[in-house]
């Protein structure tokens, strides 16, 4: 976008300003332009030409040798939807992550996911899809929505009979999630509270 006195059409792309020609001048001059992000690839650059026409009322004067060369800067992946204090009983499953959500701006950006369990003793992550389940840690790597999806399938089976009868233990999930250009974000507010139950 274009902003400063006169009007700018955002759907055209159009600025307008009437005025001398030294107001016209310093009102161009002292224009900000803000390139919409994300358009491209990161680190891939985006060329904006600016076409300037001038009318006095009777002849026009055109120039469009400004550009702009905007470069598509990396975000870091966004997660939300954690369930907290998710309650199952020890001899049945539960899907703590149905509503979690991961995202991110940057267009074709892959994601490389890890979940950890606070004790891999405690339980185990099954429904994987074509992620991986080793030694208390889930991981998988493909788009933003592709990671959602398979977060979101995953199915917690406690482990059975690890306290008394009746009794609780809270599993706490670490979920990492890397995109391309090595930006992080993490979020260990998941949790499941399994209870034992009498055989």
């Amino acid at each position: 976008s274009v902003t400063n006195v006169g009007s700018y059409n955002v759907a055209t792309g159009v600025y307008s300003f009437t005025g001398t020609a030294s107001a016209a001048q310093a009102a161009i001059q002292s224009l900000v332009f803000t390139p919409t992000a994300n358009r491209v690839a990161v680190g891939q650059p985006e060329t904006t030409t600016f076409t300037v026409v001038a009318n006095d009322g009777f002849t026009s004067t055109t120039d469009n040798t400004t550009s702009v060369i905007s470069s598509s800067i990396n975000d870091a992946p966004v997660l939300g939807g954690a369930g907290v204090g998710q309650t199952v009983n020890d001899n049945a499953t539960l899907s703590p992550f149905a509503n979690f959500t991961v995202s991110d701006a940057d267009i074709g950006d892959s994601q490389t996911v890890t979940i950890t369990l606070d004790d891999p003793a405690k339980g185990i992550l099954t429904n994987l899809g074509s992620g991986t389940f080793v030694a208390g840690v889930y991981s998988f790597t493909g788009t933003a929505a592709a990671a959602q999806t398979a977060i979101r399938g995953l199915i917690f089976r406690p482990a059975a009979n690890r306290v008394a009868v009746d009794a609780t233990e809270t599993t706490t999930f670490a979920v990492s999630v890397t995109d391309s250009a090595n930006a992080n974000a993490t979020n260990s507010l998941t949790t499941v509270i399994s209870k034992s139950i009498n055989d």
